[in-house]
């Protein structure tokens, strides 16, 4: 078992990098997405969270997202993220630059995606356009 930040549970579902997708280089660019990793993070409750409607919540879950470019610079990012957005278009984010990050998000917002995974993956962008 993994302990990390006060989770229980440590789940690494997949990575992805460039060599997958056979991108070409773009000219210009400084920095490009070469991988991407997604940990699902789990913890069991003591005490079950009660939301009105009478649902009882015993497990909180979210996603650490990490955005690798070739240069070894890591962007990261938690909240809500399903995996499957990257499986089946992983061409929104590897082989281009951090830096592209408004037309990433216009892109993810041009899909129909939910906010919230927009918004990690967003913050994750601009960690690593920061470094």
């Amino acid at each position: 078992m993994h302990v990390i930040f006060g989770f229980d549970q440590l789940h690494v579902h997949q990575s992805y990098n460039k060599e997958k997708l056979n991108l070409q280089a773009c000219q210009g660019v400084m920095m490009k997405i070469e991988r991407i990793c997604f940990h699902r993070l789990e913890q069991k409750l003591r005490d079950p969270l009660s939301w009105s409607g009478g649902r009882d919540q015993e497990r909180l879950y979210t996603t650490v997202v990490e955005i690798h470019s070739d240069t070894g610079h890591v962007g990261w990012a938690d909240g809500w993220c399903p995996i499957e957005l990257i499986q089946q278009r992983p061409e929104l984010l590897l082989g281009r630059s951090p830096f592209e990050v408004m037309a990433v998000f216009d892109e993810l917002g041009g899909l129909g995606r939910d906010a919230g995974c927009m918004g990690t993956l967003d913050v994750a962008l601009w960690d690593l356009a920061g470094r």
